[in-house]
């Protein structure tokens, strides 16, 4: 009962096409594709690591600064005002000795009605010296109305910078979608970026590391699917561009309910490697991203 309250709590309280070429390799060859991880020195960069990024959303070590100070600086530039910011929901992490990362989030009014509020999501990269923002840009696809069904977390930053290639790292986060209901809904999206003199780059945009979802079997039944996911860095590049390397574990659970005491039933595991590519622009992966065992919500 109380491993089936887990599940059911973390899908309640995580609220807030083109198909592209995927290339699926064998467990058993991925070791020969694996770099080991190290600190890289090639780009100046602090704690770039171009190995094992995480072997589990719950492993993922995520950055717990959060700059105040800087963040009141740069707020009236981006024409936000600072009481309207989501400190809450709002992450920072140092790029280098001189340039802070933020994702901001923050609350707007929309067509100027103050009962209709919008929840906005912003990154920044700006000089930690002076507050002199050098790239900005608002993502619309994490954006949405304050009481609306689906709701988006707190974009957490991950502690570390990832090695793309030998002149380039980025920047990844990962934010929570999801909803409660009938039928409970929960996403976990990865975006990495880059920052150049041209401006902020998304080259993994929304991939789905971590999934829950569940439906109802009959009145005593409650069917659950979940996913768990890992990345690596290979030493393979396309495009000039390391591939990455994501490990999947997808489990399917049935708890039947029964007063006080709930009992697990049926439960099925299945394992995937999926090898996403750079294309020249960004790593390409299926955006549909079907469900393998509750296959009537992939409807």
């Amino acid at each position: 009962m109380k491993k089936y309250f887990l599940i059911s709590g973390l899908l309640l309280l995580l609220i807030s096409c083109k198909k592209n070429e995927n290339q699926v390799i064998d467990e058993k060859n991925l070791s020969d594709t694996i770099i080991a991880e190290k600190k890289s020195d090639s780009t100046g960069m602090k704690n770039a690591i171009d190995g094992v990024i995480f072997t589990s959303t719950d492993s993922i070590k995520e950055s717990k600064e959060l700059d105040l100070q800087l963040l009141q600086k740069i707020a009236p530039q981006l024409k936000i005002n600072y009481s309207d910011i989501r400190v809450d929901k709002t992450s920072s992490m140092s790029y280098n000795d001189q340039i802070v990362f933020f994702v901001i989030t923050y609350a707007q009014a929309v067509n100027n009605k103050e009962k209709d509020i919008s929840i906005e999501r912003k990154y920044v990269f700006a000089r930690e010296i002076n507050g002199k923002i050098l790239a900005e840009e608002s993502d619309p696809e994490l954006s949405h109305l304050k009481d609306e069904v689906i709701q988006a977390s707190k974009s957490y930053i991950l502690k570390n910078l990832i090695q793309l290639n030998d002149q380039t790292t980025g920047i990844a986060f990962y934010t929570d979608l999801g909803s409660g209901g009938g039928v409970q809904y929960w996403r976990r999206k990865f975006t990495i970026i880059t920052f150049t003199d041209s401006g902020i780059k998304k080259v993994l945009n929304n991939y789905t590391i971590g999934r829950g979802n569940s439906e109802m079997k009959d009145d005593n039944t409650d069917k659950i699917e979940t996913l768990e996911a890992g990345l690596q860095v290979s030493k393979n590049k396309t495009n000039g561009f390391y591939d990455l390397i994501v490990s999947k574990s997808f489990l399917y659970e049935e708890w039947n309910r029964n007063g006080e005491d709930d009992t697990e039933g049926k439960t099925k595991v299945k394992k995937e490697t999926e090898v996403l590519k750079y294309n020249g622009k960004n790593y390409t992966f299926d955006a549909a991203d079907k469900m393998r065992f509750l296959s009537n919500l992939n409807e």
